[in-house]
């Protein structure tokens, strides 16, 4: 799974607000399946008791025109298991412009001495409410029938439930890794 995310913000606060006192800047595309172990960037945090990060999206508009995440921000593709039906997908997610996961959970005491690598998870289930990162797309109603894998882009009903729920801070994590 491919997500465009501009710099991203911490925050001391309750999941949702507080002053933002660290950043990391850049722009990045993060693999969620690689997991290569690529260094984003340095982040700059001021010594604190952090509780929350914010995330900024935005459209993949510099990869080259084959690339399938190229014009869109994020390329979500895995299969979908229910009652013993496995369904192979594809979803291509558009954003709006300024979209953001305000006060993803981010636990931490950042001192002088602090040298902590963090990392950032998408989670496609949420251990407090159960929420799931697919609720309310039914991938055996969007099965072609032809074999060929399920398909979610802008324009499609399961488009904009599956984009609003990856603006949810409930499915990211940041922690030390």
């Amino acid at each position: 799974m491919d997500l465009l995310v501009p710099p991203a913000v911490a925050h001391p606060g309750h999941y949702a607000g507080g002053d933002v006192t660290g950043a990391l800047p850049g722009s990045f595309v993060l693999d969620w399946v690689a997991g290569d172990g690529d260094e984003l960037g340095r982040a700059e945090l001021l010594t604190g008791n952090y509780h929350g990060c914010n995330i900024a999206f935005r459209r993949a508009d510099e990869l080259p025109a084959d690339d399938p995440l190229a014009g869109h921000t994020a390329q979500l593709v895995g299969t979908a298991s229910k009652d013993g039906q496995d369904l192979a997908f594809a979803a291509l997610l558009d954003l709006d412009v300024g979209a953001a996961v305000i006060g993803a959970p981010f636990d931490l005491d950042i001192d002088e001495g602090s040298t902590d690598t963090l990392g950032v998870q998408l989670r496609l289930r949420d251990d407090t409410s159960g929420a799931a990162l697919f609720d309310g797309v039914d991938f055996a109603a969007l099965d072609p029938g032809d074999g060929t894998p399920v398909s979610i882009g802008p324009g499609d009903p399961a488009h904009n439930l599956v984009r609003r729920a990856l603006q949810s801070h409930v499915f990211y994590t940041v922690a030390p890794l």
